[in-house]
């Protein structure tokens, strides 16, 4: 039991970079650095503050389980942001949010209608 209280209250430790290609080297990309990650025909990728995308092995949920929810909050089934990707949030229909990211996002960034009030607090933390 005390071991099992021990484990409880060790700090979950989050990822702090990733490894990726580019072209025939890897490099390795601290998560501060990345912007947002987003998935686009089955691939998720990430693009970095200098507007680098880079195609990363694991899934968006994959991914939710592995980084600091304090730093990045996934905004719908696609897209998981930071908070300085993120420049200008937008009433949208349906009771939705829809948010200009930097670097810019190529679709449609939309908060999800079920994501807005923890959207909010995420934001105004």
């Amino acid at each position: 039991m005390i071991k099992e209280l021990q484990l409880q209250q060790q700090p979950v430790g989050y990822r702090k970079r990733f490894l990726v290609r580019q072209g025939q080297r890897l490099l390795s990309i601290e998560t501060g650095d990345i912007s947002y990650f987003f998935t686009d025909e089955r691939f998720s990728f990430f693009r970095t503050h200098s507007n680098q995308k880079f195609l990363v092995d694991y899934t968006l949920d994959e991914l939710s389980d592995n980084l600091d929810p304090q730093q990045f909050f996934r905004i719908s089934r696609s897209v998981k942001v930071t908070h300085q990707a993120v420049e200008q949030i937008q009433p949208y229909f349906g009771n939705r949010l829809s948010l200009v990211l930097h670097p810019v996002f190529d679709k449609e960034a939309i908060v999800s209608r079920e994501k807005v009030s923890d959207f909010k607090k995420w934001m105004g933390k």
